[in-house]
């Protein structure tokens, strides 16, 4: 698979308005798991409060979103994240 830099993603996420990145649903609450973007700043937001209480987002790097999606191994997930990064893989959001 091809690695996607920092630059590409902050391109696409630029390009197509994008401001929240589904991760994944907490498995206790089903509270959805996230990435937000902020004035070009990246937070991971746990948007979760069922075991730790209410949670604060938390500052996250550009290369953490980058690492979280080059680390997925299931094409099918991979070309989720990139849909909903603003890349064109043909996926529907």
């Amino acid at each position: 698979m091809k690695i996607i830099t920092v630059e590409e993603i902050k391109d696409s996420v630029k390009k197509a308005g994008i401001d929240y990145i589904p991760c994944h649903n907490c498995s206790l609450c089903g509270g959805e798991v996230a990435y937000r973007i902020i004035i070009g700043a990246v937070y991971f937001d746990p948007n979760c409060s069922c075991l730790r209480g209410e949670q604060p987002m938390e500052s996250r790097s550009w290369g953490d979103l980058s690492d979280w999606l080059n680390m997925q191994t299931n094409d099918q997930a991979r070309k989720q994240i990139m849909s909903h990064l603003g890349f064109n893989v043909g996926v529907n959001k």
